[in-house]
């Protein structure tokens, strides 16, 4: 029989709106009183997330952590690549988190590089949040258009130029995957609380620090963006793909593991809740859940669901 861990936190986010679409860093709570679980079973907040026997093969997938900004006028070509000819390409073994911080992502008309001649009550709207702007530092990033491919070549390559996604987005699903990730959503739409579940199930031995992060990415976003080269230079309603919204369980994760050797067949459960902003549209929000060793920043794994099915 397989070994069952279970490691479970709650996310409360309190989120608070000021002014015009502006919405300030979330604060996060913890408290594991509303969670308890039995076999492959998390009850999160009274809600019971079964993960019922799958015998599916496991699927390798790629996680595309892009850093980009509304007024980065180099930004448009990348973002079009990723998600027209990679998202055909790739499909669903491919998740996107799209990560607005720095410079180019601070709004007008304060910021350092907001445009003398962009139009009035243009770029106002602020897509940063806590777990990004932490994202963008820890991982150095000075420029955008730029991502990281699974976290691959960390501390010193992993900032890739983004003619070179498609190469390494393919290099990383060629491989055999080592974990299957299962998660599960529960939506309420009357209190507008996401109930999430994430099955970790390693496929083979792994010797290591793991760590499992889970967020809630916002897609479709329409709002200003800066295209240099295109007639208009400033979009008024470009549209914004899997914007990072909050970081259910912290800026980076959870341990599943620290520094040992996990044997081939164990399993991991994790359940997390939290709160949709106001003006998050709940059909366009996804939870991004993935596996990364804490060392080397690697990631093993990556799935994603959305809150509204």
């Amino acid at each position: 029989m397989k070994k069952i861990n279970y490691y479970f936190a709650i996310a409360v986010l309190s989120l608070v709106v000021y002014g015009c679409d502006k919405i300030e860093g979330p604060r996060l709570e913890d408290d594991n009183s509303g969670v308890s679980y039995g076999d492959n079973l998390i009850i999160v907040d009274g809600d019971s997330i079964l993960f019922e026997e799958d015998t599916s093969a496991a699927v390798q997938r790629v996680l595309v952590e892009e850093f980009t900004g509304h007024l980065c006028g180099t930004c448009p070509p990348a973002g079009k690549m990723l998600n027209d000819s990679m998202r055909i390409l790739f499909g669903d073994q491919m998740v996107v988190v799209s990560i607005h911080a720095g410079n180019f992502a601070e709004v007008c008309p304060s910021a350092l590089d907001c445009p003398s001649a962009a139009p009035s009550g243009s770029f106002e709207t602020d897509f940063r949040c806590d777990v990004g702007n932490a994202l963008y530092t820890q991982f150095g990033i000075t420029a955008n258009p730029l991502a990281m491919i699974n976290r691959v070549g960390y501390p010193t390559s992993h900032k890739k130029s983004y003619l070179s996604w498609k190469n390494w987005a393919s290099t990383e699903l060629s491989m055999p995957p080592t974990i299957k990730l299962r998660s599960e959503v529960l939506y309420d739409a009357a209190t507008r609380v996401v109930k999430a579940a994430v099955r970790t199930e390693m496929l083979a031995a792994y010797t290591g620090n793991l760590k499992v992060q889970m967020e809630i990415v916002e897609d479709s976003l329409v709002d200003w963006q800066q295209w240099y080269n295109h007639t208009p230079q400033y979009v008024p309603d470009y549209v914004h793909h899997d914007a990072l919204r909050v970081g259910m369980n912290g800026n980076s994760g959870d341990s599943l593991v620290a520094d040992a050797t996990i044997p081939a067949g164990e399993i991991f459960l994790n359940g997390y809740f939290s709160t949709l902003a106001a003006n998050w549209n709940a059909d366009k929000c996804k939870v991004v859940c993935f596996v990364y060793d804490a060392t080397t920043m690697k990631v093993i794994q990556v799935i994603e669901e959305h809150v509204v099915k």
